[in-house]
């Protein structure tokens, strides 16, 4: 089968939870079919991250466009009923480029990795069409609203609310519109229900891949906790505040020793405070 995958960012090296998701998924696909990767990227050199993970894939990549024609895009979508995120990947090259593709290509697929690209291929019958949500996004931006301690400025706030209301609707759209559409949790899969027709909604839930990360019965420190995640990102910040408040108290009464580290990329300056206790470690 040919298949088309879409997605917003460069897969490689997967070090975030949409990157990581989307590498496994086109390592699968491409065991068995014909892929192509059509990317937004960054830098050229990205590219040659490929080589190294040993997948067969055709590749397209676009580059992304930041500065005056991110501002303008983001400008244009203010006033539209459309996600800003959609907005924000909206760029003429990759919609030419997408439509070359299903023109020529022959694909018995496309495969859209994350919401904000839903949006190059809607309404594009008849080639069936899978998109990965990952996550109910309204239901992130529900929740988002409610940590003030982060957002506290009304301009942040104003703007979370309106992109909330959009990105329900257009979730509610895409399950309407897709072939088939995946989450990762029950959770997302029960929200969205409130909406929308998720009959055609499945689960797809995260692993972890036990032939790289193999367990060592020996040679590990029995009083070091490490919490490892994208520490820039709201939901895994609050994940580590509350496991330092309010359970590694807890531990702590049984093993004084006990000391924490808090591990990832880019951490937040509510985690980097946690430094100056003498049993946390933030790197």
């Amino acid at each position: 089968m040919r298949i088309l995958f879409l997605t917003s960012r460069w897969p490689l090296p997967p070090i975030t939870g949409d990157r990581i998701r989307a590498f496994y998924f086109l390592q699968h696909l491409s065991r068995k079919h014909d892929v192509t990767l059509l990317s937004f990227i960054d830098d050229p050199h990205q590219q040659k991250l490929l080589d190294s993970a040993k997948m067969r894939l055709g590749v397209r990549t676009v580059r992304f466009q930041k500065g005056i024609p991110l501002a303008w895009r983001l400008g244009r979508g203010l006033f539209s009923s459309q996600p800003l995120q959609v907005h924000y990947y909206a760029q003429r090259q990759m919609r030419r480029v997408v439509e070359k593709e299903i023109e020529n290509g022959e694909y018995d697929l496309v495969f859209v990795h994350l919401l904000r690209m839903a949006g190059y291929v809607l309404n594009m019958l008849p080639i069936p069409r899978v998109i990965d949500l990952t996550d109910a996004i309204s239901l992130n931006y529900t929740r988002l609203l409610r940590f003030s301690g982060f957002y506290q400025n009304r301009a942040f706030r104003s703007v979370y609310s309106m992109e909330k209301n959009r990105v329900s609707q257009f979730e509610k759209r895409i399950l309407q519109d897709f072939d088939l559409s995946l989450v990762i949790s029950p959770i997302d899969r029960e929200y969205l229900s409130q909406t929308g027709d998720v009959s055609r909604l499945k689960i797809i839930k995260n692993g972890v891949n036990l032939n790289y990360f193999k367990y060592f019965p020996n040679g590990y420190d029995s009083n070091k906790i490490v919490f490892h995640g994208n520490m820039n990102y709201l939901p895994n910040v609050d994940a580590a505040l509350y496991f330092y408040k309010d359970v590694f108290p807890e531990i702590k009464k049984k093993r004084p020793q006990a000391k924490l580290y808090l591990v990832g990329t880019a951490p937040k300056k509510q985690l980097r405070a946690l430094e100056r206790f003498p049993d946390v470690f933030v790197t």
